[in-house]
């Protein structure tokens, strides 16, 4: 197990990212946009404190176990930020697609709602989203082999039916 501080530092990482700027953030606009058109950066942000806000999350712990130094964990935050939001482009094409195999749980759950795919249309967030899984494999580079698992998982986003 870590030593305290190091535990201490986690479930600070966890609390800020479920927290007042994290997930509660997100959901709350995201609530509040309900039944009313949203920019992109709204969308955005709602996003990124709901869903990226974990991938972030876990990320930051798993990261501060290997003690990286300050350029090493703005890496790890930016591949999971762009995974994250890749991964709610993905969703969301798979929503509005119908494909509830696919996700797992009801679709067409987003309908009158903006989403990625009612800004770039179903074939503009496919595009967005390969896009943003590039920028976050980008941001491993430094990590050399070490970081094919993460790679992995960020090739899997796109890998999802859509």
């Amino acid at each position: 197990a870590p030593e305290p501080e190091l535990r201490t530092r986690m479930s600070v990482e966890l609390g800020r990212s479920i927290g007042l700027d994290g997930m509660i953030a997100g959901q709350s606009v995201d609530l509040a946009m309900t039944d009313r058109p949203a920019d992109l950066g709204t969308l955005e942000f709602i996003h990124s404190r709901k869903t990226g806000a974990l991938f972030i999350a876990s990320a930051a712990i798993g990261a501060r176990g290997g003690r990286p130094g300050e350029a090493e964990r703005a890496a790890i935050g930016s591949y999971a930020k762009n995974r994250g939001l890749a991964f709610q482009i993905v969703d969301d094409i798979i929503d509005a697609a119908g494909l509830a195999a696919d996700s797992g749980k009801d679709v067409g759950k987003d309908a009158g709602k903006t989403t990625f795919v009612s800004f770039a249309g179903l074939e503009g967030a496919r595009q967005l989203a390969a896009e943003l899984v590039e920028a976050s494999q980008q941001a491993l580079a430094g990590f050399g082999p070490k970081a094919d698992p993460l790679r992995e998982l960020a090739r899997y986003v796109l890998a999802r039916r859509r």
